[in-house]
């Protein structure tokens, strides 16, 4: 079998697998390769293209559901959606940093396989759910060489493990996918960014806690420290940055309500500035482009964001979620995010040692092995991806 497999149909794809299988080969997936840097590196001299399932199948935009092939490029994806007025509502990270001001996401790289596989969500995970809340459904070939369908174009109820869900964040360890259902949302007629300026990070954390847990349903709550301020062209001070989204009337009211609540004027940002600003935000481009510093994506509960960054020594760094989420540059080639409870994943890893995720406890772990075990006996696909030593 050709070390570079790039199966056209189905029945290829059974065909290359069980190959892998028989033999014991590893094998590496890829689509549009553009997260090839996310997780650690396979072990694979054999690589499986899956760029051949491409293109939109199904769009039914009143029925607010998508089908493509694992394939197609996510710039297709986007271009057929913005026709439509319509989004992925929990913002997908890229980690290709140049692409953060094309708003429109029309000349975005990757694929909607990758999208899945990585699992990643962006500033308005908190309020409109993360990316496997939006997967209907899914088709593929497991590491047994065995197809499989899992969910449709409807939410069902589900017994046993929620198939889409579980390949969501799986970096391709379980299954090749092929065909991918998701739903999708017409996008908000407003959208606006209220930045209180001048605030120190507390005052900033607390800005975001109150807006969180009032009604007025903020879509985006972020504070950005003076050097990341200025890095994403706005005030030379710390901002805090809370978005409103839906009807003009409902977002004025809205805005009026935070105003009254945090008691300190602020600044309205919207258009293509405003775009922009959250594309930065999503993509980490807000904080220095520093190759030689490991840049951590951590997730805690926002009760724990002030002791967690009182004791970490951080010098560039940035909070998302309203607290439970801090993008972050290590300090040091050693330094490790510590939080009491949450998981930190290395999105930038400047050496092998390093490791992409925190390791888990020794349940959960137990847990990802036995499902890996389950999917893939043999261990073919994406072998040490996440955690490096399966």
């Amino acid at each position: 079998m050709s070390s570079y497999m790039k199966p056209a149909n189905l029945s290829q794809l059974q065909d290359c697998l069980a190959w892998a299988v028989s033999s014991e080969t590893p094998v590496s997936l890829i689509g549009g390769n553009s997260r090839a840097s996310l997780g650690h590196t396979v072990p694979a001299s054999h690589t499986l293209d899956m760029s051949h399932f491409s293109g939109i199948e199904l769009y039914q935009p009143e029925e607010l559901v998508l089908t493509a092939g694992a394939g197609t490029p996510m710039s297709e994806i986007y271009s057929a959606l913005h026709e439509q007025g319509q989004y992925l509502p929990f913002t997908p990270f890229h980690p290709d940093r140049t692409l953060e001001a094309d708003i429109s996401g029309t000349q975005a790289a990757g694929t909607l396989g990758g999208m899945i596989a990585t699992g990643i969500a962006g500033a308005r995970r908190p309020h409109t759910g993360s990316v496997r809340d939006y997967i209907l459904g899914v088709e593929g070939v497991t590491g047994r060489a065995a197809p499989f369908k899992a969910g449709g174009r409807v939410v069902k109820n589900v017994t046993g493990y929620d198939l889409p869900k579980l390949m969501t964040g799986s970096f391709g360890t379980l299954a090749a996918l092929t065909r991918i259902t998701i739903k999708v949302l017409p996008k908000p007629t407003l959208s606006r960014t209220l930045m209180f300026a001048g605030l120190d990070q507390q005052a900033g954390i607390d800005a975001l806690h109150q807006a969180s847990l009032s009604n007025c349903e903020p879509t985006g709550l972020t504070y950005l420290p003076t050097d990341c301020a200025a890095r994403a062209g706005l005030e030379d001070s710390n901002v805090a940055l809370i978005r409103l989204e839906g009807t003009e009337a409902s977002v004025q009211d809205r805005t009026e309500a935070l105003i009254r609540l945090i008691g300190k004027s602020c600044e309205v940002l919207t258009g293509e500035t405003e775009e922009t600003l959250w594309h930065q935000i999503t993509s980490a481009s807000v904080l220095p482009a520093a190759s030689q510093q490991s840049l951590w994506r951590i997730t805690l509960p926002p009760s724990e964001v002030t002791d967690f960054l009182n004791t970490s020594s951080l010098q560039h760094y940035y909070i998302c979620w309203g607290g439970g989420l801090i993008w972050a540059l290590a300090p040091d080639e050693n330094w490790r995010p510590q939080p009491r409870s949450g998981t930190a994943m290395a999105i930038r890893r400047t050496r092998d040692e390093i490791p992409f995720i925190l390791p888990p406890s020794a349940g959960i772990k137990a847990l990802a092995k036995r499902l890996k075990e389950s999917f893939d006996p043999t261990g073919i696909l994406n072998p040490g991806k996440l955690y490096g030593d399966f």
